[in-house]
C-alpha cells in the first residue's frame, strides 16, 4: 500500500545474516535508488547488480575474493545454495553497511524466504507534499504499533537517543565501578596504616609532623589510583584495537583515541585518590606516638 502513495518514490532495504563463502556476513537487498540516495554509496568499480544472482562487495573485501566476475556461494537457511556473481565494488565507509553484500530485491527474496523489510524510505517527488505523504503513511500503519514514521532529522535523533541510552547505562556502570574502587582504596590504606602502626610511631618520634604524615598517605593513594588508571587505559586501548581489527570487515573501520579525555581522566582519578585517602590519613595522624611505638 505504501508503494501506491502518490507524490513519493519508495525504496526498500532488507538485511539478513548468512554464510557467505566460509564466513558469516550480512546481505542487504535494495534497489539502485536506495544505494545512491538513501545510503549515498559510491561505486569504485563495476555496476549495480540489476540482474539476478549478482552482488556488490565492499572494497575492503577485494582481497578476500577474486574481484569482479568471480562467484561466491551463499547459503540459504531454508533452501538451496546460491552462487552470486560479483559485478561491482563499492567504496568503504563507516557504519554497519560497510560489512554487507548488496544485492537487488529479487535476488534477496531468493536468498531469504522471509524477505522482511529492515527500512522503507520514501523520497518525496518535486511536486509531492511531505505532510500529505506522512499522513497517508500513518493511516496505513496505524494498526502496526511497532512501526514508526520519521523524517531524516527525526531518524537521526532517534538513533542518537538510542545511543545515548546505551552510553548512560555504561556511565552508570562506570560510576558504580568508581564507587567500588574508592572503597577499595580506603580499605587498602586503612589496612596499610594498621599494619604500619609501629613504623608510623617511630617516624613521628624522630620528627615527622602530622601534616607530613597525611601528605605521605595521600601521595600513596594518588600513586595507587594513577597506576591503576594507566593499566586500565592501556588494557582498554589494547582490547579496543584488537576488537576493531577483528570487526574491520563488518564496518568498524575507524579508530579514535580521545587523548584529551584520557588525560583529564588521569587527573580526576588522582583527585579521587587524594579524597579517598582523607580518612585513613587523618586516622594515622591522630595516633598516639608512644602507643604506636609499643604496638607489636
Amino acid at each position: 500500500e505504501i508503494e501506491k502513495i502518490s507524490g513519493a518514490t519508495t525504496h526498500r532495504m532488507k538485511i539478513a545474516y548468512t554464510l557467505v563463502g566460509k564466513d558469516y556476513r550480512g546481505v542487504m537487498g535494495l534497489d539502485e535508488g536506495a544505494f545512491n540516495k538513501v545510503l549515498a554509496q559510491e561505486l569504485v568499480e563495476g555496476s549495480f547488480p540489476k540482474g539476478e544472482n549478482e552482488a556488490l562487495i565492499n572494497e575492503l573485501w577485494v582481497d578476500d575474493f577474486d574481484g569482479i566476475g568471480s562467484e561466491v556461494t551463499v547459503n540459504n537457511p531454508k533452501g538451496p545454495k546460491h552462487n552470486l556473481k560479483i559485478v561491482g565494488v563499492f567504496k568503504n565507509s563507516s557504519g554497519m553497511r560497510s560489512g554487507l553484500f548488496m544485492v537487488n530485491p529479487k535476488t534477496f527474496a531468493k536468498l531469504n524466504p522471509l524477505n522482511t523489510d529492515l527500512l522503507v524510505t520514501l523520497e518525496i517527488k518535486p511536486d509531492g507534499d511531505l505532510e500529505k505523504v506522512r499522513s497517508e503513511i500513518e493511516k496505513i500503519i496505524e494498526e502496526e504499533p511497532t512501526l514508526t514514521v520519521t523524517n531524516n532529522d527525526e531518524f537521526v535523533q532517534l538513533q542518537l537517543n538510542q545511543l545515548n541510552q546505551v552510553l548512560w547505562l555504561v556511565y552508570g556502570l562506570l560510576g558504580l565501578a568508581l564507587i567500588i574502587s574508592i572503597l577499595g582504596i580506603v580499605n587498602t590504606l586503612v589496612l596499610a596504616v594498621i599494619e604500619r602502626t609501629r613504623e608510623i610511631g617511630l617516624m613521628r618520634a624522630i620528627g615527622l609532623t602530622r601534616s607530613q604524615l597525611r601528605r605521605t598517605i595521600r601521595l600513596e593513594a594518588i600513586m595507587i589510583t594513577v597506576l591503576g588508571s594507566v593499566v586500565g587505559i592501556g588494557l582498554g586501548l589494547f582490547f579496543g584495537i584488537v576488537i576493531r581489527a577483528a570487526l574491520r570487515n563488518d564496518g568498524l573501520t575507524e579508530l579514535e583515541i580521545p587523548v584529551v579525555q584520557l588525560v583529564i581522566f588521569l587527573v580526576v582519578t588522582a583527585f579521587i585518590g587524594m579524597l579517598a585517602a582523607t580518612w585513613p590519613a587523618r586516622r594515622a595522624a591522630k595516633q598516639n606516638i608512644l602507643a604506636a611505638i609499643a604496638t607489636e
